[in-house]
């Protein structure tokens, strides 16, 4: 991947600060490593939830949603280099060609299937949770793909491997150069659908194939298009 060859070429500094310097007592030392881990607190930049889940390997919601960013093919970065995926921000701009974000996608899988794995998420709030293993992991970004197999083949999300941009499937009708405001263009309605499905499966006992089945006998899926309205 162009992503890991990129590594090689990265370069990072690194300060190594010794506990005790020649001449200097116990104290003097003592004070002058909390005056260093004090500045570098107090000026470091905290971190957005996206840069969090970007990094966080112990929450399983937040790995599977990172590889399954990467890996499914609506999801992944084109290769004309158009970006599917916002690793940053919270939210999507109208007239941006990405799809959803990597915070949308951990939302979205946690409302999805946090009733089976309730483990994955600290009961204490406040704990770092412990990383599930790799069993898990593996079944769960199975069930995400799947999850994302069954959007894509919607007539919407088809539409963006025919050439059709995401601005003109997100933006709403009152917008100059209106679109269809259609509410899968925009996170929010993303996680709201994951989360429908969820208690679909969870409380109704209905199947992806049966709900989705449904889904493709309304015409163009018009009942996702609400006019910006969830």
């Amino acid at each position: 991947m162009p992503e890991l060859q990129k590594l090689a070429y990265e370069q990072i500094g690194i300060e190594f600060i010794p506990a005790v310097i020649k001449g200097g007592t116990r104290v003097q030392a003592r004070r002058r490593i909390r005056s260093i881990f004090a500045h570098v607190n107090l000026t470091a930049v905290k971190l957005n939830k996206g840069q969090l889940i970007l990094l966080n390997e112990d929450d399983g919601f937040a790995i599977v949603a990172r590889k399954t960013a990467m890996n499914h093919r609506i999801l992944k970065e084109k290769s004309e280099g158009k970006l599917r995926i916002d690793w940053d921000s919270a939210t999507v701009v109208i007239k941006s060609t990405i799809l959803t974000t990597l915070q949308a996608l951990q939302e979205m899988y946690e409302r999805y299937l946090r009733p089976c794995y309730p483990h994955w998420k600290s009961s204490d709030k406040g704990l770092i949770p412990m990383r599930p293993e790799e069993e898990g992991l593996e079944t769960g970004v199975e069930e995400f793909m799947i999850l994302w197999d069954y959007l894509a083949n919607l007539s919407s999300y088809s539409r963006l491997e025919n050439g059709i941009e995401t601005p003109e499937l997100r933006k709403f009708s009152f917008e100059r150069k209106p679109g269809e405001g259609h509410v899968l263009f925009h996170p929010v309605g993303q996680v709201a659908l994951a989360e429908a499905l969820g208690i679909l499966r969870d409380q109704k006992s209905f199947s992806l194939e049966s709900v989705f089945s449904e889904i493709k006998y309304v015409r163009h899926g018009w009942w996702f298009e609400w006019n910006g309205i969830l």
